[in-house]
């Protein structure tokens, strides 16, 4: 089953992952969007455990929505978090050497906003749903 929702902008980043009990691992930023990212990584920390990610963008939260065999996937504290609104940004404005977001135009990955938006929202509130048995 697919769980991904929205544009996934294919991405190439070095990333650190830090874990609240201050363990921390290296990975391979693969997709990233408005609403979360998936990362190439060994690292295996549970679901639904806060993370920071950092990379060439400021330190960001995320909570690990699922694993598989090859990385997490991640789902930012925020939408579309100031980081990496400007990471998108400076690799579009060709600030950045990552191949995959210069291709993408602003314009595009924004157009998504409002569908991002209400499956966020609508993830967010099944998940809590999950959560308390209903």
């Amino acid at each position: 089953m697919d769980h991904r929702c929205g544009v996934r902008i294919p991405v190439d980043t070095p990333v650190l992952l830090i874990y609240p009990a201050h363990a921390a691992s290296s990975g391979w930023m693969t997709e990233v969007s408005m609403s979360g990212a998936f990362v190439r990584t060994d690292f295996a920390p549970p679901d639904l455990v806060w993370i920071h990610i950092a990379g060439p963008f400021e330190e960001t939260a995320a909570y690990v929505v699922r694993r598989t065999p090859h990385g997490i996937a991640l789902e930012w504290d925020e939408f579309l978090p100031p980081p990496i609104r400007a990471l998108v940004n400076a690799n579009h404005k060709g600030g950045a050497s990552n191949e995959g977001l210069k291709r993408l135009p602003v314009d595009v990955f924004a157009r998504h906003v409002a569908d991002d938006l209400r499956s966020h929202r609508d993830r967010r509130l099944a998940h809590q749903r999950s959560l308390m048995g209903h």
